[in-house]
């Protein structure tokens, strides 16, 4: 990490956790609007910072190449003008960045090129029988919930309609993030042991964030240190306050 942190706040975003839009469905209006959101809320947070780095995790290379999302989201973000940003109240400017996190903060020298993989096939779906009626069981054949219940039984399953030679590995692709969470819990850690540094600030509705929010603000070096979790899905935020019971950590529903 860079020694220069004194008065920074780092913003961790989950990316496609947290701005749940497809790659054609983003523009640049809407994920400047966010960013802006977050940044304002953040500097009233974390009062006297001077810096903001903000980090986007997600799955932004696929075998080290960038993603065409990540080259999207990269493209909008060199458009996206929040640094520098006057603070008339507190008469300062406060300087900042905003990164798609390929490393880690305290191994910046090792790019995580496969955070977006991809493979043939995907795993057995499970029905929830209780959803189905009547009608389901009577027209099994042609019903779709049991169609591709069926089908995807094993990756090797050929297609039920008469003629049709297709295989379940061959029509089917699942594309999934790899490691995005744990580089995030490796980012909570690192920031947490270093003094000097006025805020976290956490931006996910996944539950898999929890562990290691709770982890730093049990070991952070800094007594001053804040830390701040953000969601959207204001059903969660029952469960989170009551997970995070008797720690101090700031919970934010963004509408």
């Amino acid at each position: 990490m860079n020694n220069h942190i004194e008065n920074t706040a780092f913003v961790l975003i989950d990316f496609d956790n947290y701005i749940d839009l497809d790659t054609e469905s983003l523009d640049e209006t809407s994920l400047e609007r966010e960013l802006k959101d977050i940044f304002v809320d953040s500097i009233r947070s974390f009062s006297g910072v001077d810096v903001v780095h903000f980090r986007l995790y997600g799955g932004w290379l696929k075998e080290f190449s960038q993603t065409r999302r990540a080259s999207k989201i990269v493209q909008m973000l060199s458009n996206i003008n929040i640094f520098p940003f006057i603070n008339q109240q507190e008469q300062r400017i406060i300087k900042g960045d905003i990164e798609l996190a390929n490393s880690l903060l305290k191994v910046p020298g090792i790019t995580w090129g496969n955070t977006l993989t991809e493979r043939n096939g995907v795993r057995r779906l499970r029905i929830n029988q209780e959803a189905l009626d009547e009608s389901c069981f009577l027209n099994s054949q042609s019903c779709p919930p049991s169609i591709l219940y069926h089908f995807t039984k094993h990756k090797g399953k050929t297609c039920s309609v008469n003629g049709c030679i297709k295989i379940q590995k061959d029509v089917f692709k699942a594309v999934e993030q790899k490691m995005v969470d744990t580089m995030i819990a490796c980012d909570v850690i690192t920031i947490s042991k270093e003094i000097g540094i006025k805020g976290i600030y956490v931006l996910s509705d996944d539950f898999d964030h929890l562990p290691s929010i709770a982890l730093a603000s049990t070991i952070k070096s800094d007594p001053n240190l804040k830390i701040k979790l953000g969601l959207k899905n204001k059903n969660l935020i029952p469960y989170f306050q009551s997970s995070l019971t008797g720690l101090q950590i700031e919970i934010k529903h963004y509408e």
